[in-house]
């Protein structure tokens, strides 16, 4: 039994040896191993034997690998010679591969950071898998509506009856209210702020900086602020234990600094606890004013919740209970999706990015490919050379694959510092901090998977069709790469063509949708219009303000107000006391303002007059639009009356003409605008609008005024266009963007049909040489050169234009007030990409008209 275990490790060793030998040294060798095995085993053991044996069989697998690499490593260096030459011969196609690859690449690489930054939203958060936002849905007049905000008792019930709930915290709502931070003597507007549950860092992990949360859930004048906020109040000082004023009140206590990523629903800068402002915030189960997020235990079934939730509603809100509803969303659905689980804006901007940077990168693909194809017949003898001295056909694949694989990485190399380069234009367009990190193992995977990627679709094709070629036909000179490969690439120049038709057809209509926004329904001038955020304490002097700035000749008119034009969301419950029944509820969209309100804005009163100081009932009367007009169905409406939510009455003065004070995606509403002195303590804003030609002088009359009525509280000021322009920010990207790609799509395509044309006015120089010499004219030469591409871009746009109406049609539907796609926007993206199509193949048909007919014709 022992002698066969010592046995063993020499057969072992036999077996693999004789594996590994080549054939004609098997006996040989084998047989002096075996030899010297046997006496080294008789003079220093079986074991020493033994180990000699192994380290013989290390010493073997090395020498065959290595043999064999240096053969593979040999050939590869061959092939890459051949390709450098080939690249340095062909200087023109060289450039036009190279370079339409390297843009392909760098739009991929940079819509592929902002798709990736979009995807990663709130994905750091450690129990991310086990989070849910809690949306409450209902029935409002037979419309489902489903809203992130909640009531108060919603998380602290959920926690104490539903043993699934682990934890729970709330974000309490604050309407558009800039905190004045004060720190030593610096003074700043925050934005950036919300209240909190103690809970919520324990369900949220945001990296700490410095302290910790147990001062924050224990002292009711702590507060955390973000790295960006302390930064910014105290340079590179450690915050914690300093101390911050807010609105000129309260103090509060810095009890940590918490990192906020870029990729965070969660932006603040500033967490107040909630029972700090317990008071003073809206309570219990009637106002929707919280955000509410749980963490479910581990394998709970969200079904089995969810069907819990009902029998809650029931008893807390049972007059409800048959119209509202509570919902679940996960953590990593917020950012992408609505609150009724709706793919949202930045979906859309995701999909249409992706397959913006795809068709981009593989209209660069299919450059090369028609190239290399193209110019076939001129590697046609090298490959049946190749053949006829022995090269087999998966030698000639890896020849050509190694080319492509040289010229795709030289252009991967340029694609990353074109990406380097343009990163802080394009997060200025698209409004991110992206950054190109390296370090990343994610982009970097990414980035190189990209680049294998093109390499291997930009190759594989072009590699099988020339290994394909017979070497008889070849040498005897009966090349003919026949009507399949010239229909392939027409199929690929004209699909080339139907992406930048579609592209422009997008652009224009994109653009055009901008234009109808601007000009639909704008009964008031937006130019020349500020406002000026009344915070800290600024909002109870607004009137004294404006009438320090009316006595100045470069303010033309002001006026203090709740909401901006743009963003009337306020509702309440209004009827009409002669037309309605008063049980026949209507909910208009109201806001509050002063007298001036209408003359400051320059709406388009119809109908009536607007409000005037000299008239004591103004205080109560209103005027709506013509929405309100009709929802309330009042005929004559001027001097009919109205009862407001608190039971107070007034008449109807003026009817404005519609406009939308909200995004147009969304039809305009019924619109009640009233001067009530009595709720002048609740308006936050100073409109003012400044006389024409006198901006800068205005703005030092503002800032000056400001300065000696509300002394230490800085001005925050804003233009009405920036405003207006940031509710359709998404909308102006989109213009941007479908811009760019048009381009890049347009000039790539030109970068490949212009080397198209290059081969074939070179291979075409004999034929034109024998035209000209037969009495051509130079535009019969010039017409016969263009009219196969005008001919694959007519086909295109037969193509292209059904697809894009239908693209942008659907598109446009989410618009409430859109504009019409006109056979003119077609008719001008052909002509255009017909126009583009010429230009671009037009020198290289100059130049072979006009070429000498002897040049070409000399040794014939």
């Amino acid at each position: 039994m022992n002698k066969k275990k010592r046995q063993i490790p020499q057969w072992i060793a036999e077996v693999i040896l004789r594996t590994l030998l080549p054939e004609r040294e098997k006996d040989d060798l084998l047989g002096d191993y075996a030899e010297y095995y046997r006496y080294v085993a008789d003079r220093k053991g079986r074991f020493i034997a033994t180990l000699w044996y192994w380290m013989q069989i290390v010493n073997l697998i090395p020498k065959s690998i290595w043999n064999s690499t240096q053969w593979s490593l040999g050939m590869i260096r061959n092939y890459l010679k051949i390709a450098v030459r080939n690249i340095r011969k062909q200087k023109i196609y060289s450039f036009i591969n190279i370079f339409g690859l390297s843009l392909g690449m760098a739009c991929f690489f940079l819509i592929f950071l902002f798709v990736r930054f979009e995807l990663s939203f709130d994905g750091f958060h450690e129990k991310r898998d086990d989070i849910y936002r809690v949306n409450q849905e209902w029935i409002y007049h037979g419309e489902h509506i489903t809203s992130a905000w909640t009531p108060c008792e919603i998380g602290r019930a959920l926690h104490e009856e539903f043993p699934e709930v682990v934890d729970a915290a709330r974000l309490y709502r604050l309407f558009n209210t800039n905190l004045i931070v004060k720190h030593s003597r610096n003074t700043f507007f925050e934005s950036r702020h919300t209240l909190i549950d103690p809970s919520f860092f324990q369900l949220f992990s945001f990296p700490v900086i410095h302290g910790n949360y147990e001062t924050f859930y224990n002292d009711l004048h702590s507060v955390v602020i973000s790295h960006r906020a302390a930064k910014k109040y105290f340079g590179r000082q450690n915050p914690v234990g300093q101390t911050i004023n807010i609105n000129q009140d309260m103090d509060f206590t810095v009890s940590g600094v918490v990192q906020i990523p870029e990729n965070t629903e969660f932006e603040y800068d500033l967490f107040f606890p909630i029972k700090t402002f317990e008071e003073e915030i809206s309570s219990g189960w009637g106002a929707l004013m919280y955000k509410t997020f749980i963490q479910l235990k581990k394998g709970v079934s969200l079904q089995s919740v969810q069907q819990k939730i009902w029998a809650l509603q029931k008893k807390h809100i049972p007059e409800e209970s048959a119209k509202c509803g509570l919902r679940f969303q996960k953590l990593s659905r917020i950012h992408l999706y609505r609150a009724d689980e709706m793919p949202g804006e930045m979906v859309k901007y995701i999909i249409i990015f992706g397959i913006g940077g795809i068709f981009i990168l593989l209209i660069a693909c299919i450059n090369f490919v028609n190239l290399s194809t193209a110019r076939s017949e001129q590697r046609a003898r090298e490959v049946g050379l190749r053949k006829t001295i022995g090269a087999e056909r998966m030698q000639i694949i890896t020849q050509f694959a190694v080319e492509s694989f040289l010229i795709s990485t030289m252009a991967f190399v340029c694609a990353v510092g074109i990406v380097a380069l343009f990163l802080p234009a394009y997060n200025m367009l698209i409004g991110t901090r992206l950054a190109l990190n390296l370090s990343n193992i994610d982009i970097l995977s990414g980035l190189i998977g990209a680049w294998l990627l093109t390499a291997a679709v930009s190759g594989g094709y072009p590699s099988l069709f020339l290994s394909s070629f017979r070497p008889i036909q070849i040498l005897r000179g009966r090349f003919i790469q026949g009507k399949k490969g010239g229909r392939f690439r027409k199929g690929l120049v004209i699909f080339q063509f139907i992406l930048s038709i579609f592209f422009i057809i997008s652009t224009v209509t994109v653009f055009s949708q901008l234009k109808y926004i601007e000009t639909r329904y704008q009964s008031m001038d937006k130019g020349h219009l500020i406002y000026l955020r009344m915070d800290g304490g600024s909002d109870k002097r607004g009137l004294v303000l404006k009438e320090a700035l009316l006595k100045y000749a470069e303010i033309q008119n002001a006026t203090v107000t709740q909401q901006m034009p743009l963003y009337m969301t306020y509702s309440r419950n209004i009827w009409s006391s002669r037309s309605k029944a008063p049980e026949t509820r209507l909910d208009l969209n109201y806001n509050m303002a002063d007298f001036d309100y209408i003359k400051t804005f320059n709406m388009e009163i119809i109908e009536g007059r607007d409000f005037s100081e000299k008239n004591r009932t103004d205080g109560i009367n209103c005027i709506l639009n013509e929405e309100a007009v009709r929802q309330l169905g009042i005929q004559n409406p001027v001097g009919k009356e109205i009862v407001y939510w608190d039971g107070k009455v007034g008449k109807i003065i003026g009817i404005v003409r519609d406009f939308n004070y909200r995004h147009v995606s969304r039809s305009i509403g019924a619109l009640v605008l009233c001067a009530r002195p009595d709720w002048h303590s609740n308006k936050k804003l100073l409109v003012i609008r400044l006389a024409s030609g006198e901006m800068k002088a205005a703005m030092d009359i503002v800032r000056r005024e400001w300065k000696e009525i509300n002394p230490g509280i800085p001005l925050n000021v804003h233009f009405f266009d920036e405003a207006y322009d940031q509710i359709y920010r998404n909308e102006q990207t989109m213009s941007k963007l479908f811009t760019y790609f048009a381009v890049m799509t347009i000039f790539i395509s030109c970068l490949g049909l212009f080397g198209l044309a290059s081969f074939m006015a070179e291979r075409r120089i004999k034929e034109i040489g024998i035209r000209k010499t037969l009495g051509a004219t130079f535009s019969q030469i010039a017409g016969l050169m263009v009219k196969d591409f005008l001919l694959l871009v007519a086909v295109s746009n037969l193509i292209a234009w059904p697809v894009a109406y239908y693209f942008m049609h659907r598109w446009l539907q989410n618009f409430a007030y859109r504009t019409n796609m006109t056979i003119w926007i077609f008719l001008f993206s052909g002509m255009a990409a017909l126009l583009i199509a010429v230009l671009t193949v037009s020198y290289q048909t100059i130049r072979a008209a006009r070429a000498n007919p002897v040049e070409s014709l000399r040794y014939e």
